[in-house]
């Protein structure tokens, strides 16, 4: 029997609105034979605890007279509670412009250069009105499926940065060529005053420092870690992902998946479990920004703890080489970023660094444990908020990289 403790509670029950006469109008009007008849339909969760929270999700099994269907559809949040308080149709406006414009065009440039990379999944309808919705091709009926755990895994995230890789060199290419048109993904969630009012975002200083002074080895830490929350950090955040309109300078600004989390990775293996392909998902949050927002993000929730620790510099080297043959197959002439650009950004922007380790890592760490309380009702529970930066294994990890911390100046 099912386990609907696992299902985000606004999950579990879709709108009124979502139903056969719907479904029946879509279908006419995007499938090719017309006079669709629907059934009935089956709606179930699109997703569970944890792995998004920014719509609500639903997988759905549409019964047509002479064949079946099965598609993802996402919708603007409809449960009162912080996911609704904190998100607007924005997200939809950028996630369908991403859907139907720009990566259509970027894989269309790839194929032109002889490279046959497809990013992401397919988008079957979209709309703003009369209710935000985007209906997407289900990747489950390809054999793809989502990562089953945060644990982290190399090859995975290998495959996930060949993409992300193309997609930065695509994008570095048409700003460099005079091409303005990435630069209306001007704002996103994190650079608004939302994010800074998200409540796990807001209580995340507070409830790291307590921690720290709770923790004999980090005593030396705190006294930096109170200058850093006293200086506006969420401020400095959303300051990051609006440099290039604020004029600030940066040796890579592309547009930005900007929640390259593994969770939004479907992957694709053969039968001995070898991950072949990985699609892109999720890409609501584009902005135009510094590219290290992707590689921070993919460093901090994609990988296990080792991995973030030993194998950050083989990333980042791998992620340049596929960013710079991706470059040299689109026959660009202008000026190429060093991979010391890639690390200079990094200083530059240290600030998001410590964003990640203090905000999402503590709940990473509680998503590969298996917590089911880490869903969204623990956003508002201050009590629950507060366990995730007691949990022994984050405090164990920060005893390993808080001194590379301040060895590399980052809490100055």
């Amino acid at each position: 029997m099912e386990n609907l403790e696992e299902y985000n509670e606004d999950e579990l029950v879709a709108p009124e609105w979502l139903n056969e006469e719907f479904f029946e109008k879509i279908l006419n009007e995007t499938e090719r034979e017309k006079n669709v008849k629907v059934k009935s339909i089956d709606v179930k969760p699109g997703s569970k605890k944890g792995d998004h929270y920014a719509s609500v999700m639903f997988r759905i099994k549409i019964d047509c007279v002479g064949f079946e269907k099965t598609v993802i559809v996402k919708v603007m949040p409809f449960v009162d509670g912080p996911k609704k308080d904190s998100l607007d149709v924005s997200l939809f406006e950028t996630e369908i412009s991403m859907y139907t414009e720009i990566i259509p065009d970027f894989e269309e440039t790839l194929r032109e250069a002889g490279d046959n990379t497809v990013i992401g999944g397919k988008c079957v309808y979209a709309a703003l009105k009369p209710h935000p919705i985007i209906i997407f091709e289900d990747l489950t009926q390809q054999n793809y499926k989502s990562v089953s755990n945060w644990g982290g895994d190399w090859e995975i995230t290998k495959k996930a940065i060949q993409k992300l890789g193309r997609w930065h060199a695509l994008s570095y290419k048409s700003f460099k060529d005079g091409n303005n048109d990435l630069q209306k993904f001007s704002s996103n969630f994190f650079s608004g005053d939302k994010m800074i009012e998200f409540p796990p975002f807001g209580s995340a200083y507070t409830n790291f420092l307590e921690m720290l002074k709770g923790t004999k080895e980090f005593y030396p830490y705190v006294e930096k870690f109170e200058k850093i929350a006293q200086n506006e950090p969420l401020v400095k955040v959303q300051n990051i992902y609006k440099a290039f309109f604020n004029g600030e300078k940066a040796n890579l600004f592309v547009l930005t998946h900007s929640d390259f989390h593994i969770k939004n990775f479907m992957i694709l293996e053969n039968e001995a479990g070898e991950v072949q392909d990985v699609k892109l998902i999720d890409f609501q949050l584009c902005i135009f920004a510094p590219a290290i927002i992707d590689l921070i993000y993919l460093i901090y929730m994609t990988l296990d703890s080792e991995s973030r620790i030993h194998r950050r510099n083989e990333i980042i080297h791998y992620y340049y080489e596929v960013f710079l043959k991706t470059l040299e197959k689109l026959k660009f002439e202008g000026e190429i970023p060093k991979l010391t650009d890639i690390y200079k950004d990094m200083i530059t922007f240290k600030d998001f660094e410590i964003f990640m380790l203090i905000t999402s890592l503590p709940m990473v760490f509680s998503f590969q444990e298996g917590n089911s309380k880490v869903g969204d009702e623990a956003f508002n529970d201050s009590d629950k908020m507060k366990e995730f930066y007691r949990n022994p294994i984050y405090i164990e990890y920060l005893k390993k990289v808080l001194p590379s911390f301040l060895q590399q100046g980052f809490l100055d």
